[in-house]
């Protein structure tokens, strides 16, 4: 049976790195999903063999691809065939907005509907990607170690964006290596961010986020640094998500947003976009 199933980006509202564990740099980040996603189809085969198309993004379909090797490890855990994926791609890869977890979470999703598999899938995300496991759920929580600690918060407020894209991507690994040589580790917001969310207080949530990956990703692309100032100039707040290239600015309102989203959209590549749960 041919499932299909979409699975949204990921904003980091805040990204606080604590410190080194096991040579992995250990954070806390507030993150929620927003309404821009991808779709994973998948239709199970009759043989061992697995096909990828992607529609959207420009990257290989063979046996690198992530959705690939995720179905490969699906196929060893449960003992079934292979299948045909088709991803059409709407999140910006390398701009910190989950793209990659997302087509594992969602072909994991997809061939679990399939091939009517009655299993949590927890915790092969985690051995899959750092994120998967959030992406495999969504909505707003609180990612901690690699970002594979996942704890959901029942939060009902919605929050609105513009999301600004700058021309590259960031590869995340050389965001964390430039970190090691200049960044700074800060005092954490993440709880602070998060009580204020809870509260529905929007300005001390704006007022507590920031992302401790903004100065490294900026000196490795300068175009993140152009597009904080015009969206901060413009809409009052300016962030980064992940480890970039994507900045964007934080609503309380639609109509704040869309005020904002007409003096920027000749000025920047711009994308309206808001929370899920």
């Amino acid at each position: 049976m041919k499932s299909k199933k979409r699975v949204y980006a990921k904003l980091n509202l805040t990204l606080d790195i604590l410190g080194v564990e096991n040579s992995f740099h250990a954070l806390k980040s507030l993150v929620c999903s927003v309404s821009v996603f991808d779709t994973v189809t998948v239709r199970p085969r009759n043989d061992k063999k697995i096909t990828v198309k992607v529609r959207g993004a420009n990257i290989p379909c063979d046996q690198t691809n992530n959705a690939y090797k995720t179905c490969l490890k699906f196929m060893e855990k449960f003992n079934v065939n292979g299948a045909d994926i088709f991803i059409k791609s709407k999140i910006s890869v390398g701009g910190g907005l989950g793209s990659s977890s997302a087509d594992i979470a969602g072909t994991l999703l997809a061939l679990k509907d399939a091939y009517k598999i009655d299993s949590d899938l927890n915790e092969m995300a985690k051995s899959l990607g750092s994120d998967v496991n959030y992406m495999l759920n969504g909505g707003y929580a609180v990612m901690q170690g690699r970002g594979e600690k996942v704890l959901p918060e029942k939060i009902e407020k919605k929050l609105y964006f513009i999301l600004a894209f700058a021309s590259g991507g960031c590869s995340a690994g050389k965001v964390y290596a430039e970190f090691d040589k200049v960044g700074k580790i800060t005092e954490p917001c993440s709880d602070t961010a998060l009580a204020c969310l809870k509260n529905g207080n929007v300005s001390g949530l704006i007022k507590a986020m920031k992302n401790d990956l903004y100065v490294p990703a900026k000196n490795l692309v300068p175009e993140i640094e152009k597009n904080i100032k015009v969206l901060g100039d413009i809409c009052g707040n300016a962030f980064m998500t992940g480890s970039g290239s994507v900045t964007f600015s934080v609503f309380e309102t639609a109509k704040e947003r869309n005020a904002c989203y007409k003096k920027l959209k000749s000025k920047l590549s711009v994308l309206k976009a808001e929370s899920v749960f």
